[in-house]
């Protein structure tokens, strides 16, 4: 990461700051650190300053900012658009997918449900772990077959 401008190393050092204390037990409900998170990231990318991010940090907004306790704390709809607008341009920068969000949920908690079959007489659960497995399974068996 540049250090060329001062104020450019408070931001960053300032989300850096706020991240943290988001992912620790005593941020995980307070309104203003949510707003005031989403607004510093808000203000890296407007200077220009976000192009120069270390990718872990990119990471670390993109997998913390979009957990639904996170999100309940933003202001409606100001704080929500502000947030998806700031998620939208770091998943452009730096090519975050959908694979590389499901790989963070299984290893953070693989055994949290991610879906229920209700096309059943009984609800069939299916837990981040099992739907990883069955990925490889199936991306194993397109790999033979091609």
């Amino acid at each position: 990461m540049r250090q060329d401008n001062p104020r450019k190393g408070e931001t960053v050092s300032l989300c850096e700051d706020l991240l943290a204390a988001l992912s620790s037990r005593t941020g995980k409900n307070e309104p203003e650190l949510a707003e005031k998170i989403v607004q510093t990231a808000s203000r890296l990318i407007s200077s220009g300053n976000a192009d120069h991010l270390d990718p872990a940090l990119v990471r670390e907004y993109l997998v913390e900012t979009s957990r639904s306790s996170f999100l309940q704390n933003l202001s409606y709809p100001g704080g929500c658009w502000l947030w998806a607008d700031t998620c939208f341009y770091f998943i452009q920068q730096s090519g975050y997918s959908l694979l590389d969000l499901f790989v963070d949920r299984v290893r953070e908690d693989p055994e949290r449900i991610l879906f229920v079959d209700l096309s059943d007489r009984q609800a069939t659960r299916w837990t981040y772990s099992e739907i990883a497995g069955y990925l490889k399974l199936l991306a194993r068996s397109f790999y033979l077959f091609s």
